[in-house]
């Protein structure tokens, strides 16, 4: 119930908006998707930075799986 009738107060908003403000959160809204901040504009990920990270995680996280194996006794 509470889903539907926030979707429809959702609808409602965009309908119920005046064009030009409707226009202005649009633009914002494309604004912040293409223009991000400067930090991360600035930044340059590479690919072999990741993949190296994903290898030094994954051995990281085998060691600490071996040493939290519990011990089965017999």
């Amino acid at each position: 119930f509470f889903a539907c009738q926030f979707l429809e107060i959702l609808t409602k908003v965009k309908a119920d908006l005046p064009k030009d403000i409707y226009d202005m959160v649009i633009e914002f809204e494309k604004a912040e998707k293409l223009n991000p901040p400067q930090e991360k504009r600035a930044k340059q990920i590479l690919t072999e930075d990741l993949m190296d990270e994903s290898e030094k995680l994954g051995i990281e996280a085998k060691a600490r799986l071996g040493e939290h194996k519990p011990e089965i006794k017999t």
